[in-house]
This record gives C-alpha cells, structure tokens and sequence, in this order.
C-alpha cells in the first residue's frame, strides 16, 4: 500500500469510525489571530483517528493538523491533514465539507486525498494526474470570464488588508463574471474546480492544511495555479484557464 492508497482508505475509514451517524457537540475556538471558530467532538475524534493510523504505518514521519499538531514544521516526510475542512458548515448540516490530506516530501507535495463523504466523491492525486473516485480528471477549459463562476473563500473582516483585497476581488470581478459564490470549506471549492464545476478559486489562508491538499489535486487536473506567501497575507489560486488567471491576477496587483 503507497502513501495515496494509505490516505484515501484512511479517510474512508475515518468518516465510518468518527463521524458517520454520530452526534456532535460544538465548541467555540479561538485561534492565536483571535478570530472565532468552530471545533466538534467529530473533529477532534478524526484527526486523532488518522494521527493514530499515520504513526503506525509511518511512525517516522512529521504530521501538521489543525487540533493537536498545528505548530509543527512540515519538513522531510510530512502529512498535512484536516480533518474536517468546513467545520462550521457541518455543524450547522451543511453539505459543504470534506475531510483532506497531503503528503509532502521536503517541502514537495507528492499525492493528496479529499473525501466529501456527502457527494459519495474522493478526489485524489499524485505524479500521474488527479482522479475523481478513480476516473481521471481534465480541468482545463476556455470558458470566457462572463461564463465563469468563481468562488471566494470566507470573508476576513478582522483582517483590513484581507478583507479589502476580497472586497476589490468581488467588486470588480463580480462585474465580469457570470457568478460570485463562497462555499465555506477551502477543500470543497478546490474539488469544484478541480471537476470543472466551477472555474476559479481564490483564498487568502492561514494554515497549509487549508491549502495543500486542494491545490496539488487542482495542479494535476490541469489547472492554472499560483501559490504566494507574504507577510501580509498567503494566497492560492486555482483557475479552469489562463484567461481567468490573469483577470484574478490584475485585480490581486492592483
């Protein structure tokens, strides 16, 4: 069993053991930034479920996650891992949530796996391209912006600079595009483009485990991607075409 073999059985396995049929309790979080955020028993439960299962199967390996191991460094041989990515849609039942992981190497994403257990969908990539439960995908396409949807991550209103960087990106592409949406679960909308549903992503994130997985699938099902990390902020994009990268782009420099 290879690493995405490992991941994506592991995942499943996840969902049946710690969350399927379950009753959650909610906790509010705050985080080192001071903005307010969920945590659930089933969160919890999970990332303790796959830490468990990555420690047998490679007991020498780093693991970041977002409850018990967010202040790790990923380096050498690293998993990076949320257990579940949406938290605050699922607690309020919302279907737009997953449960992801990536696999680095020295800082080399090498495979990634997101379940979305209420689509019944496994996305999943490696070297040889990026699968949806198993068949594969090709993401690219020529739709022109006035066609497009495209998604924007959660809005930061404790954030001056991030929350304008959203605002100018919804005022000026709102514009141009056919539609505007926000799902809430970074995972989720990596998978919408990496399917072709929708055409472009953009979230301005916190932690790689928000990141990684969703934009390594994205990158192998042919997507345009761009990755940045500053002081000010740390930004992913994944867009259907270049046409739409360079509308998002211009609007990110300006």
């Amino acid at each position: 069993m290879n690493e995405l073999e490992f991941a994506t059985k592991t995942l499943k396995d996840a969902y049946k053991k710690c969350i399927k049929g379950r009753d959650f309790s909610v906790k509010e979080k705050v985080s080192a930034s001071f903005l307010n955020d969920y945590v659930t028993n089933c969160d919890e439960d999970t990332e303790k479920y796959i830490v468990s299962k990555i420690k047998k199967y490679y007991p020498n390996d780093n693991i970041v996650s977002e409850e018990f191991n967010s202040n790790h460094k990923c380096e050498g041989r690293c998993w990076v891992l949320d257990p579940i990515d949406g938290t605050v849609n699922f607690s309020k039942h919302l279907p737009m949530w997953c449960i992801q992981i990536a696999f680095v190497v020295d800082g080399e994403t090498k495979c990634a796996a997101i379940y979305c257990p209420t689509l019944n969908e496994m996305y999943t990539a490696d070297e040889s391209g990026a699968y949806l439960n198993g068949t594969r995908l090709d993401a690219k396409n020529q739709v022109d912006i006035t066609s497009s949807i495209i998604n924007v991550c959660d809005l930061e209103p404790k954030s001056d600079y991030i929350f304008a960087k959203q605002m100018k990106i919804i005022e000026n592409i709102g514009k141009k595009a056919l539609k505007i949406k926000a799902f809430g679960s970074a995972g989720y909308e990596f998978c919408m483009v990496a399917s072709g549903r929708i055409n472009a992503y953009i979230i301005f994130y916190h932690y790689i485990w928000d990141s990684y997985p969703g934009l390594f699938i994205c990158k192998q099902a042919g997507c345009c991607t761009i990755h940045k990390t500053s002081k000010k902020a740390n930004i992913a994009l994944a867009c259907t075409n270049e046409k739409i990268k360079e509308e998002l782009l211009n609007v990110l420099e300006d």
